[in-house]
C-alpha cells in the first residue's frame, strides 16, 4: 500500500514586525504616487500657465501696434477740428461752405482702439488665471483689463460726441449729393446746425485729447509688462 505525503498547508504565522515593514513599504509606494501624480499636475499646470502668458503677451504687443495708430490717427483729428474752427467768413460764403464741407466729410470717419482680449477670456473662463500664483503678475494683467475698460468709457464719450455732430451735419446737407454728382453739395443755411456741429466737434476734440493721454498711458504700461512677464517666464 502507498503512503501519500499532504503537504503542510498550514501558513506560519509572520512576525509583528513583518507586517510592521509590509504595511510601511505600502505607504511609500502610496504616499511615492501620490507625489509623483501631484508632481506631474504641477509641470502641467506650469505649462499651461506659460502658454497663456504667451498668448496674453501676443495679444498686447498687437493691442501696442494698434495704440500706436489709434494715438496718430486721433492727432490727425484734432488738427481738422482745429482747421475747421478757425475758417474765416460768414457761414453763407461759398469759401467757407466750400472748407466746412471738406473737413467735414474728412471728420466723417471715426476710429477707436480695439484691444485683443481673447487670451485673458480664455484664461477667465477656463479657470485658469487661478495657476498664476505670483499676485504682482495676477495684479498687472488685471490692472491691464481695468484700464482698458476706462478707456472704452472715454471712448463711449467720443463717439455720443462724434454722433452728436454727425446727427447736426446730416440736418445741413444734401445727403444724394454724395452719390449724384448733378447735385452741388452745400449748406441749406441753418446757421444754428452749423454751430451745433462745429461745438459737438470742439467737444469731440477735447475728449480726444483724454484720450490720447489714456492711450499713451497704456502703451506705457504694455512696454513694461511685456519685459516683465517676458522676464518672469523666461520667454525670448
Amino acid at each position: 500500500m502507498e503512503v501519500h505525503h499532504h503537504p503542510d498547508i498550514h501558513h506560519k504565522t509572520k512576525k509583528w514586525k513583518e507586517y510592521l515593514l509590509e504595511g510601511f513599504m505600502i505607504f511609500v509606494a502610496v504616499t511615492m504616487g501620490f507625489f509623483a501624480e501631484s508632481y506631474h499636475v504641477h509641470l502641467v499646470n506650469k505649462e499651461i500657465e506659460k502658454r497663456n502668458i504667451e498668448s496674453f503677451i501676443n495679444n498686447i504687443q498687437k493691442d501696442s501696434t494698434n495704440i500706436a495708430i489709434t494715438i496718430n490717427f486721433c492727432k490727425e483729428k484734432i488738427k481738422s477740428i482745429d482747421s475747421l474752427c478757425k475758417i474765416p467768413g460768414e457761414f453763407t460764403d461759398s469759401s467757407f461752405q466750400n472748407k466746412f464741407i471738406h473737413y467735414a466729410l474728412k471728420l466723417g470717419v471715426i476710429t477707436l482702439y480695439q484691444p485683443d482680449e481673447s487670451a485673458f477670456l480664455q484664461m477667465q473662463s477656463s479657470g485658469t488665471l487661478r495657476l498664476i500664483k505670483r499676485q504682482n503678475i495676477t495684479d498687472s494683467i488685471l490692472k491691464y483689463q481695468s484700464f482698458n475698460q476706462k478707456l472704452k468709457l472715454q471712448q463711449g464719450f467720443i463717439n455720443n460726441y462724434y454722433q452728436s455732430a454727425l446727427d447736426n451735419l446730416m440736418q445741413i446737407v444734401d445727403g444724394r449729393a454724395l452719390v449724384n454728382q448733378n447735385i452741388p453739395l452745400k449748406l441749406n443755411g441753418n446757421n444754428q446746425q452749423i454751430h451745433n456741429y462745429i461745438n459737438y466737434k470742439i467737444t469731440e476734440s477735447l475728449a480726444t485729447e483724454t484720450y490720447i493721454g489714456f492711450l499713451k498711458k497704456q502703451l506705457h504700461g504694455i512696454n513694461n509688462m511685456t519685459l516683465f512677464l517676458k522676464k518672469e517666464y523666461d520667454i525670448d
